[in-house]
């Protein structure tokens, strides 16, 4: 027969593990990842998209979003458009430009960032869905690996605001 006073250590000891390699989780993704806010010029911001987009002329993004009549905005992934034969995406990037302050936001991380992101995401669906509802807000993570490298979102917002997120293979 097992003691409830060793029972009991034996789930502090194993809630201890969990949140220390949460914590060391965390850690990383901090590490490895970047967020850069600078101060531009119009012409300047829109420069740095268009350099971007430059990159993947002719190619289609893998994401629209789109605001239905609901006012949620959504995501729409075009699986049609998956490779056959994908390569691995090692980081995702993406620049924000907010025309009203001339900010440009910079972000990159690396791909494993994003599937820990999707996977505690599955985890807090429950009480996530409240929150994304009272933000206006419908958009799931999508899984990135079938598409491989790419444009995977150019979007122009409301007060010329524009998101470009991209993904490069290794």
């Amino acid at each position: 027969m097992v003691r409830r006073g060793s029972a009991l250590k034996a789930l502090g000891c194993f809630l201890a593990l969990v949140l220390l390699a949460g914590l060391g989780i965390g850690t990383a993704m901090l590490m490895q990842s970047s967020m850069d806010v600078v101060h531009l010029e119009p012409a300047g911001g829109t420069a740095e998209l268009d350099a971007v987009l430059a990159r993947f002329a002719g190619s289609r993004q893998y994401l629209d979003l789109e605001r239905r009549d609901d006012g949620l905005v959504t995501a729409h992934v075009h699986h049609e458009r998956e490779p056959a034969h994908p390569a691995r995406i090692a980081r995702v990037h993406g620049l924000l430009w907010d025309e009203q302050p001339a900010r440009l936001v910079r972000v990159s991380t690396p791909a494993w960032v994003l599937d820990v992101a999707r996977w505690k995401a599955s985890l807090a669906t429950p009480l996530m869905d409240p929150l994304e509802k009272r933000l206006g807000l419908e958009v799931a993570l999508p899984d990135l690996a079938p598409f491989g490298p790419g444009l995977v979102l150019d979007h122009h917002g409301a007060h010329g605001r524009r998101i470009v997120i991209w993904a490069d293979g290794e």
